[in-house]
């Protein structure tokens, strides 16, 4: 594959390996200027996808791939747009989101939401916990992740939780939140066993013999069910 001499031009020639023929197409598409690994690819006859801008500043994912086409009476190959379909978009977004790149400003990250298809940004950083690229990846994809945080007075707590949209002085932003029935691995230094959980979540009354407190770090012995308060479901001890 060699590139064309003229910048202008800004075209690439190569073997289209699908039909073993010599072509030559363009290596921008709107505002992306494909890497030469996306050249590669689109020569082989694959897909490529990227983050694409339009020209009203709307960020938006592209995928497609070469193909002969014909505008005002000539002929060309070019790079083409798939025609989306549900099945395309899940496929391709999940693809994207897990290989792409971060795109972090500050304690911030963009990225694609899988589940809805558009482009998000969200704090890296809740309660003292920074997440991890894997983890970024794993809110993007509309799944949950497990972690050990630290409330305002230093107590340390396990929570889980994804990315969700959320309403602030009302102001829509996407972030970190907690899933309305994950109850944490553990709690004040005991681990819930997968019997207990289960007895938490029913409602149910356990008996916690080897907790330790936060703030005395002393040993604590305490009842412990997960109901509701204040409108939002926790754990709640009560001493023995």
């Amino acid at each position: 594959m060699s590139t064309d001499s003229e910048k202008k031009s800004r075209k690439v020639r190569g073997v289209y390996e699908p039909l073993n023929e010599e072509i030559e197409f363009k290596t921008s598409w709107g505002n992306h200027e494909f890497t030469d690994e996306e050249c590669k690819k689109l020569l082989k006859g694959r897909s490529v996808t990227f983050l694409a801008t339009s020209n009203t500043g709307m960020s938006y994912i592209a995928t497609g791939k070469l193909e002969y086409q014909s505008y005002k009476g000539k002929n060309f190959w070019g790079f083409k747009r798939n025609l989306e379909t549900e099945e395309n978009d899940r496929t391709r977004d999940r693809e994207l989101s897990l290989d792409s790149k971060l795109f972090q400003k500050k304690e911030k990250i963009t990225g694609v939401y899988t589940p809805t298809n558009e482009i998000v940004q969200f704090n890296r950083k809740w309660a003292g916990h920074l997440f991890g690229d894997d983890e970024c990846r794993q809110l993007l994809n509309g799944l949950s992740v497990t972690f050990t945080a630290f409330s305002r007075n230093g107590q340390q707590f396990t929570v889980t939780g994804s990315l969700q949209q959320q309403k602030y002085k009302g102001k829509n932003y996407w972030g970190f939140a907690r899933d309305v029935d994950a109850i944490p691995n553990e709690w004040q230094g005991h681990r819930f066993t997968k019997q207990e959980m289960e007895e938490l979540r029913n409602g149910d009354v356990i008996y916690i013999p080897d907790a330790v407190s936060a703030r005395s770090k002393r040993p604590l012995r305490c009842t412990l069910c997960y109901t509701q308060v204040d409108g939002k479901k926790k754990l709640v001890p009560v001493r023995v």
